[in-house]
């Protein structure tokens, strides 16, 4: 039965690892700066695919000390569903704005039935670094967040969103990678 689970997840999750444009550039003198457009953003908020789009905007190397990824994340329902969302990314700091929508996000608590993501699977080498992934989230504190809010989620805490406007949620998604485990891009 939790096979045919994960393989419902899998085939309606579906995570775009998607470059953009020329500022995508590795950047890593410690003087330089990373300008990302809002044309790049609405354009990594674009893709028609339904689930969670998770675009990569820029992933830069810090003066070689950490990486720094921004990306463009949009959550949709799936067939008025909700895709099962609950990560635990053991390194990476994650802030989030959103720019669309609303939906309700659970933090901290502990993931249900957690299973480790392989280390060569491409959304940990490009998006996630180090995870675990879940059925879902056992306690944990729920927040509203709508256009406008930011919430900052750090390195190792279960979270994920269990509710969403019927128009879905968009973020811009920062995420802080001290181990430096996210390709420069």
């Amino acid at each position: 039965m939790k096979w045919t689970k994960w393989l419902c997840v899998g085939s309606v999750l579906t995570v775009s690892l998607v470059v953009m444009g020329e500022n995508a550039a590795s950047i890593s003198g410690e003087h330089e700066a990373v300008t990302i457009t809002a044309a790049e953003i609405e354009g990594g908020l674009r893709p028609a695919v339904t689930g969670v789009n998770d675009v990569v905007l820029s992933t830069t190397s810090i003066g070689g000390e950490y990486n720094l990824g921004v990306f463009a994340v949009r959550r949709t329902l799936v067939h008025g569903k909700l895709a099962v969302d609950a990560y635990q990314h053991h390194d990476i700091t994650e802030v989030y704005q959103v720019v669309r929508g609303s939906g309700t996000l659970v933090t901290g608590g502990t993931l249900e039935e957690p299973k480790e993501l392989a280390s060569d699977d491409p959304s940990v080498k490009m998006l996630m670094g180090p995870t675990a992934q879940g059925a879902g989230i056992k306690g944990g504190r729920s927040q509203h967040l709508a256009v406008g809010d930011i919430v900052v989620i750090p390195a190792d805490t279960p979270h994920g969103f269990i509710n969403l406007a019927p128009e879905g949620i968009s973020y811009v998604l920062v995420r802080i990678d001290p181990h430096k485990v996210l390709r420069v891009r």
